[in-house]
C-alpha cells in the first residue's frame, strides 16, 4: 500500500531542508508511492558518490535495509572525477550513512562483482545511477534485476538528460532496449530529475 499525498509531502518538506538533491527527492516520492514509509524493505543502491540519495532513503524509510555498491575508483564510470575526488565523496558517504549503519551494507566494490554477493529474489528495488555508458547500465540492469522479487521495481537516473542527448552517456538507450526485450509496459519517467522506474513482473530475457 502506498503513502498518502500529504504523508509524501510532508517528507518532501523534510529533504528539502537537508537541501537534498531533486533527483534524490523524486525518487523517494517514486517509492513512497508503492511502499509505507514504516515497510520493512530491502533495496539496492549502484552508485552511492557522496552519500545523499542513501541518505534521503534512509531517512525517509525507518525500516529500509540498503545495500549500497560503490567503488569509488576514478576511471570506472562515466565522469571526471579525479581520484582525489572519489576519495572525498566516500569520506562524505561514510559521514552521512554513519547513523544509519546497523540498516546499511556497503561493498566497495564494481557492480559486476558486488553482484555475485547479493541473494537472488530477495530485495524490492534497485537504483541504478553508477556507470552512465550503456554497456555499463545494459549489463546492470540484466545483473541485478535477477535479485529482485517478482514485482519488484527497478529505478535509476539520469535518464534522457544531457549526457544522453551528447552521447557521453548511454542510459536512454540502455533501458529502451532492456524494455523492448523484456516487454515492459510499466515504464514511467520524471523528466525534471530524470529518475526513471518500472515493475519487473516476469522473470529476465537471458
Amino acid at each position: 500500500m502506498a503513502e498518502s499525498d500529504e504523508s509524501i509531502a510532508h517528507q518532501m518538506r523534510k529533504l528539502r531542508r537537508l537541501r537534498v538533491q531533486r533527483h534524490a527527492r523524486s525518487l523517494v516520492s517514486t517509492l513512497a508511492k508503492r511502499f509505507n514509509f514504516d515497510d520493512k524493505i530491502r533495496g539496492i543502491e549502484l552508485g552511492v558518490e557522496e552519500g545523499r540519495t542513501a541518505e534521503a532513503m534512509l531517512a525517509c524509510f525507518p525500516r529500509l535495509r540498503l545495500t549500497a555498491v560503490d567503488c569509488w575508483t576514478c576511471g570506472t564510470h562515466t565522469t571526471d572525477w579525479t581520484q582525489e575526488q572519489q576519495d572525498n565523496n566516500l569520506v562524505s558517504a561514510m559521514l552521512r550513512i554513519r547513523q544509519y549503519r546497523s540498516r546499511v551494507r556497503l561493498l566497495m566494490q564494481t557492480t559486476d562483482d558486488a553482484v555475485h554477493q547479493l541473494r537472488r529474489g530477495r530485495y524490492d528495488f534497485v537504483f541504478l545511477d553508477a556507470n552512465h555508458s550503456k554497456e555499463g547500465v545494459a549489463a546492470d540492469l540484466k545483473n541485478y534485476s535477477r535479485l529482485l522479487r517478482k514485482g519488484g521495481f527497478i529505478c535509476g537516473h539520469d535518464y534522457g538528460g544531457v549526457g544522453d542527448g551528447t552521447g557521453r552517456f548511454g542510459v536512454k538507450p540502455a533501458v529502451d532496449e532492456f524494455c523492448e526485450q523484456n516487454k515492459i509496459t510499466n515504464f514511467y519517467r520524471d523528466p525534471g530529475s530524470l529518475i526513471y522506474w518500472f515493475r519487473l513482473d516476469n522473470k529476465v530475457v537471458p
